[in-house]
């Protein structure tokens, strides 16, 4: 029961940190992203399931319509799991760099010392392909 009291503690610690405006566009940022990333991949998923449903109802008899209802189940429960599994992968690559610089500055917010130099925007891309370039060597 210590564990979860524990564990308790530490999120409603970490839903406090996230008013800090030292880290809010740490956090905010990737989470943008990774709703544009997401939202923009459901809207074409949908779009493009929809028109090869279409197309493929076309071609087959009147007495077989009802296969289109048995589709749209299985294709939303297969776009749930590539969700699921893309969510992790590419939430990943869209959070790697942000993930050292909200770690760096939690630290400082909690101990008051930091063990690297200021975040400077202008070294970001540096960063950013850095970690990307790990993430994808880690994935691969």
């Amino acid at each position: 029961m210590n564990e979860f009291t524990d564990a308790a503690r530490y999120f409603v610690t970490g839903l406090r940190l996230l008013t800090q405006p030292g880290l809010r566009a740490f956090v905010a940022i990737p989470l943008l992203l990774n709703v544009l990333v997401f939202a923009g991949l459901g809207y074409f998923a949908l779009s493009e399931f929809s028109s090869w449903l279409d197309s493929l109802m076309r071609s087959i008899p009147d007495w077989a319509q009802f296969i289109r209802y048995l589709l749209w189940p299985l294709f939303a429960i297969l776009l749930l799991v590539i969700y699921g599994y893309g969510f992790t992968v590419v939430g990943n690559l869209v959070t790697s760099p942000f993930a050292g610089l909200l770690a760096e500055k939690t630290e400082y917010l909690l101990t008051q010392q930091t063990s690297a130099a200021a975040f400077d925007w202008k070294k970001f891309p540096l960063i950013a392909a850095s970690s990307l370039k790990r993430e994808i060597l880690k994935l691969a």
